[in-house]
């Protein structure tokens, strides 16, 4: 009866049938039954999306199959504990679980499992902003896949190398890597995994902003999810949609989409889906610039992720809240609320968050006019881009050095962190901030302004105005 539950996402019920079926395996001592049961209710926890629970069974149960002696088991009970750390932004665990997997999946020979093993581990690096690292394991679990003549794992490993190069921003390769994914999926008849490729494909259109053809995808994605049944696939595609919208400033068609997967996730019990929604349907207040509104979906969805543990979505409500109060120009609050995020992750390991965050700090540090501390966090959050071979996010705190040094009149060294942005926007084709990148150089030039100015006091102040005013209009912090 608990599986019937499950399958019908019924999962409380689930789990009380699970539990009573625990309760007589252990007044019995079938250890057996007990390890099926834990797995059971550990399965049930993380379909609802409560993953610390699914985390709580799962450990209980490792110990069992190693008792029982089923190495088998014990492999598939590892990874199901790394995919439980994984779903909790902690990576550095997922991935130390997803190795004893599968090197117990090498020791038996067990192929299907060391291509799941590798996939995960490919994932979590693609979490901590490793791209090359995760590209290096999916490759191992395509050429595993290619030998064994496995089309389904071949499609998905050219699908999460698609991912990693999408991180790498390097949009036309994911594209291509996921277009055959797609050809795979048609090939092989798996409507599952054609809407899975058809979603990343629109994610792809939209990171190059082609928001009409990244609809285009998530359309046909949301009509594959809804002719098989998957909510939890319609919730996601009606997301994308509506970050569609949203990119466009149709905000209010963006909350109608977002609306619907708030009601999906609500009807499945989903927390963490819900979280998302709520957090969505605020960046559109925010960007209406609501942010009272903003602030309060922030708020519902910061309780949610605290509620289920979820310690990423934690670490982006924080940072959301943050911006808002700094777009309330409550600077103190900002800067609060951006130091919780940044710290949680640091514990998650989430460089690429915290190199985000910090760089979030020095846009309110210099909002607030506190130009040196600015300064500071975003030399911080270059060393962090630099580090994980991140170029957009260099070239935004490249840019934005360039600004705060200016306005403590390192003129010399404002020009030199522009051209530094300006030579990595031209690597990634980024047209707009190269002129951006121009024009503040423009605005700094000494070549630009009078040699010998006039000795007039009035005058000099004159200058100096419409110098700051020039600049003022050129640059704009690269959020």
């Amino acid at each position: 009866m608990g599986l019937i539950y499950q399958y019908l996402g019924q999962y409380q019920q689930a789990i009380e049938y699970h539990q009573q079926s625990l309760q007589i395996a252990r007044e019995i001592g079938n250890r057996q039954e007990e390890g099926r049961a834990l797995g059971y209710i550990g399965d049930a926890y993380y379909s609802w999306g409560q993953y610390q629970y699914s985390l709580h069974f799962y450990l209980q149960l490792l110990p069992i199959v190693r008792e029982i002696g089923d190495r088998q088991e014990e492999g598939n009970t590892a990874g199901y504990i790394g995919v439980a750390y994984q779903s909790l932004g902690q990576y550095q665990k997922a991935i130390e679980f997803h190795q004893q997997w599968l090197n117990i999946a090498r020791e038996i020979g067990d192929r299907l499992g060391e291509v799941r093993a590798l996939g995960y581990i490919g994932n979590a690096y693609q979490s901590l902003g490793q791209y090359q690292q995760s590209i290096e394991f999916h490759q191992q679990r395509l050429n595993i896949a290619r030998d064994s003549n496995n089309r389904l794992g071949e499609g998905r490993a050219l699908g999460c190398i698609g991912t990693a190069y999408q991180s790498l921003r390097q949009y036309q390769q994911a594209i291509e890597s996921h277009q055959r994914w797609l050809n795979i999926a048609r090939e092989i008849g798996d409507r599952v995994d054609q809407a899975s490729a058809l979603g990343h494909i629109g994610n792809c259109y939209q990171n190059l902003e082609q928001y009409q053809q990244a609809i285009d995808f998530y359309q046909q994605w949301l009509n594959i999810a809804r002719e098989i049944g998957d909510r939890v696939d319609q919730a996601s595609a009606l997301g994308c949609i509506g970050n569609c919208h949203q990119n466009l400033e149709q905000y209010q068609q963006a909350i109608d989409f977002y609306q619907q997967w708030l009601n999906i996730a609500r009807e499945i019990g989903n927390r963490v889906d819900q979280g998302s929604a709520l957090g969505n349907i605020g960046n559109c207040y925010q960007s209406w610039t609501q942010y009272q509104q903003a602030i309060e979906f922030y708020q519902q969805w910061l309780n949610i992720a605290r509620e289920t543990g979820d310690r990423f979505g934690k670490c982006k409500a924080l940072g959301k809240i943050g911006l808002a109060y700094q777009s309330l120009e409550q600077y103190q609050q900002a800067i609060s609320f951006h130091q919780q995020s940044l710290q949680i992750a640091r514990e998650i390991g989430d460089r690429f968050e915290e190199g985000t965050v910090l760089k979030k700090i020095g846009i309110a540090y210099q909002s607030w006019g506190k130009y040196q501390q600015a300064i500071e966090f975003y030399q911080q959050s270059l060393q962090i881009a630099q580090e994980i071979g991140d170029q957009l996010m260099e070239a935004d705190n490249w840019f934005n050095l360039g600004s705060a040094l200016a306005k403590v009149n390192r003129e010399s060294d404002a020009i030199g962190a522009y051209r530094h942005a300006a030579q990595l926007y031209q690597t990634m084709k980024l047209d707009a901030q190269v002129q951006d990148c121009n024009n503040a150089i423009h605005g700094l030039s000494p070549q630009d302004r009078p040699v010998d100015p006039p000795p007039s006091s009035w005058l000099n102040h004159l200058c100096n105005f419409l110098k700051g005013l020039w600049h003022s209009i050129c640059v704009r912090l690269r959020s």
